[in-house]
Order: C-alpha cells, then structure tokens, then sequence
C-alpha cells in the first residue's frame, strides 16, 4: 500500500507517527512523510520518503524565531489555545490542504494518515 502521512514539528507529535511510519516501511509499504523541512533528516531516518509543506506553514529549523505558532507568548491558557487555532488548526487549514491535494495529484496514496492536529489534512484526505 501506499501511504502519504502529514504532520508538522510540534515536538511530541513526530516520534509515535514516525515509528507507526517506519512499521509500515519495514513491512514493505510505501511511504511518504508530508511535513516540515526541519523534520527531512528524521523522515529519511525512518525510511521513508520526505516531501515538504509549500504552500502551508512550516519550519526550517527548531529555533524559536521559526516557531509559527508562539503558543508560549500568550498570557493566559486560552489565549494559548487561541493561538495553536489561528496559527495551526483553523487559519492556514486551506494552505495545508493546498499541499495535501498537490501531493495526493502528483503521486496518489491509498491512505492519508494524518497527525493529531493536523486536522486539516484529515478533512482533505475524507473529501
């Protein structure tokens, strides 16, 4: 089967989806890791193959001037959650689907597996 799973640096989101990731290869699928460029050594690591978000936020790198969501600024804890929806969940929701689309158009996959806040790719991979 062919797999293309899309995620984005959060920190703690990257491990369980590359190793569910790196199962898959060793059991002979293909699989493509849509996500960050800062994540590309990780993705080639666990064998699979990188693609990079375009058109949807990403990372370069783990520095925090690169950081697109700055969750840690807000005074409050829903001011925190105010900022992972504007900055990741709901804002730029039709950009990661832009990418999602563009990849599934230029190599199609049997499933999209996307991570935990990565909602937005679940709903362009169910359309």
């Amino acid at each position: 089967m062919k797999f293309l799973f899309a995620l984005w640096e959060g920190g703690g989101n990257v491990p369980p989806q590359l190793g569910l990731a790196r199962a898959l290869v060793d059991r002979g699928h293909d699989v493509r890791v849509l996500g960050d460029p800062v994540l590309v050594p990780e993705i080639e690591a666990a064998g699979c193959e990188p693609v990079t978000w375009t058109e949807a936020p990403h990372r370069a790198t783990r520095s925090p001037e690169s950081d697109f969501v700055r969750h840690w600024q807000a005074r409050t804890p829903p001011g925190s959650f105010a900022r992972v929806r504007d900055a990741l969940l709901t804002g730029p929701a039709a950009r990661f689907a832009h990418d999602v689309v563009a990849e599934l158009d230029r190599r199609p996959a049997d499933a999209v597996a996307p991570d935990c806040a990565s909602s937005r790719a679940a709903i362009t991979s169910a359309a």
